[in-house]
């Protein structure tokens, strides 16, 4: 993973790659472009625990692509939580790679 200043993302196209973020809230939302691209599918954890949902990164829009946010986890204790993002080996049959580009992260303390 490394960040790419052009489009201000955390970007990898690299099956297996992890990269790891902390934030602190009860409920955490995750940011990634969603483009008709060679793009990828990822998985999220929260702490040890897997996100039930498969991100993917590509998207059949032929006007351009947009920002995806999901809440990822919720009902979360009040601390320091560790988010892993992997890119997987399968993407999309009409993507043609793996790129996953991850904008941000948000937080709810509540």
């Amino acid at each position: 993973w490394a960040f790419d200043p052009q489009t201000k993302s955390w970007q990898s196209a690299v099956p297996g790659s992890e990269i790891e973020f902390e934030i602190v809230g009860t409920s955490i939302a995750l940011m990634w472009y969603r483009l008709r691209e060679a793009m990828g599918k990822f998985r999220v954890a929260v702490d040890v625990t897997e996100v039930k949902e498969t991100c993917d990164g590509w998207f059949p829009g032929t006007w351009g692509g947009y920002r995806e946010t999901r809440i990822i986890a919720g009902g979360l204790q009040s601390c320091r939580h560790l988010v892993r993002v992997r890119v997987l080996p399968e993407s999309h049959p009409e993507s043609t790679g793996h790129v996953c580009r991850i904008l941000g992260l948000g937080s709810s303390l509540g």
